[in-house]
């Protein structure tokens, strides 16, 4: 048992949850982590557990042991994130390093500190921060492909590098004001994209008309849109719950009929119930086979979660195919994407890609196939013990007569 971890035991027997513990337990990156603990000379702490491999595991296992008392409560987000910009500057080149190292820590962290003692540092907000530092090392990639340095780095070379691209121009402005402000860089600029503001919003009589006219249908809109918008003005329903209402979010009890946009089923007044019964029995009758049927949002992407999505939630991928989605999805995150997106454009959830990356990251096609043939020689060995040890039962019954 690793030092500072004997009390582990029984706070995951007091969980009462058995079969969960056992299945966490017996997973190889927990296994690998106590293990990696237990070769630590040192007291249990958050640093000891950064020794370990990175990965999703050691995220849950930090988890446990702040739940369990082992280890003290920490703001999670930012100093994952420190950790990870220390990881990550030093699996670059000492050239690139250089650069990553103290830009991540000394303009990336520390703003994020400043800013979490005004309000709340979130995850999302840390992933934004990594997005910013892998555009950096993307375009320190560019360079070294064209065999420039920093100081070669010119406003038109720029330019051509971010193309216009919203995303990619916004992530790299700080580190092109970093690398002026150094001296490192000289005569670049860059302009961040501005964002619209959001819509004013009418006062409470133009929220009643448009509440009625939804209703009535005095308006231009189609069904799915008017049905949305109602949903949004009387209950606050967000996109993201708009785009997975299905017609299992229906229910029926007795004369009440209600809908589910978060956890909990709102009952619904009787003109509304009626208009979403109307678009649910047509969103029914258009179905082309045996998938979702989803209520509003008639957009392209959201036919696509209908047919391709329903279609690949059961599709399993080979180790092949996941280390090639992980090297494409990479390669976007990298470009400066959000990781929603990728996993849009790879046709996978955001947990299901933090799975492949925890099992088969840094992995490349020779080592799956070695994985491979591994498995298979351990499935061989199983079957030849399997076979002697069937022969000494046949051998011990023949010996005693019994036959």
């Amino acid at each position: 048992m690793p030092a500072g971890l004997e009390p582990l035991p029984d706070y995951l027997a007091d969980r009462g949850q058995p079969q969960s513990t056992l299945r966490w337990l017996s997973k190889p990156t927990t296994s690998a982590l106590l293990g990696s603990l237990a070769l630590i000379d040192e007291p249990l702490s958050h640093s000891a557990l950064d020794q370990c491999p990175p990965s999703w595991g050691r995220h849950h296992l930090r988890e446990v042991l702040i739940d369990a008392e082992l280890l003290p409560a920490r703001d999670e987000p930012i100093e994952r994130l420190g950790t990870w910009i220390t990881e990550t500057a030093a699996a670059l080149p000492a050239h690139q390093s250089a650069l990553i190292g103290p830009y991540g820590h000394w303009a990336i962290l520390r703003r994020a500190r400043r800013r979490s003692r005004r309000r709340r540092f979130t995850h999302a907000a840390a992933d934004a921060a990594r997005n910013r530092i892998r555009t950096a090392i993307t375009l320190l990639d560019h360079l070294d492909e064209n065999e420039w340095t920093i100081s070669d780095l010119t406003q038109s070379k720029l330019d051509a590098w971010t193309d216009g691209q919203r995303r990619r121009t916004n992530n790299i402005a700080g580190f092109i004001g970093w690398l002026t402000q150094r001296g490192l860089a000289q005569n670049l600029s860059i302009t961040r994209y501005t964002y619209p503001p959001p819509s004013q919003t009418g006062d409470e009589h133009d929220h009643h008309r448009t509440i009625a006219a939804l209703l009535s249908g005095d308006t231009p809109a189609d069904l799915p849109t008017r049905v949305a918008g109602l949903l949004v003005l009387l209950y606050g329903a967000r996109l993201s719950q708009l785009q997975n209402l299905t017609t299992s979010s229906l229910k029926r009890r007795k004369t009440r009929r209600y809908i589910t946009l978060a956890r909990h089923p709102i009952e619904l007044p009787d003109r509304l119930a009626d208009l979403i019964d109307v678009l649910a029995r047509l969103r029914w009758a258009l179905r082309s086979g045996p998938v979702v049927v989803r209520l509003c949002c008639p957009s392209v992407w959201a036919g696509r979660i209908d047919d391709d999505m329903a279609g690949s939630k059961r599709r399993r991928h080979t180790p092949d195919q996941i280390i090639r989605k992980l090297a494409e999805g990479n390669k976007l995150l990298g470009t400066g994407q959000e990781l929603a997106e990728v996993c849009r454009h790879l046709e996978v959830t955001e947990s299901t890609w933090h799975r492949w990356v925890a099992q088969y990251g840094g992995m490349k096609a020779n080592d799956v196939k070695r994985l491979k043939e591994l498995e298979a020689e351990n499935a061989r060995l199983k079957k030849l013990v399997a076979n002697q040890a069937l022969d000494i039962d046949m051998l011990k019954e023949i010996s005693s007569g019994n036959f």
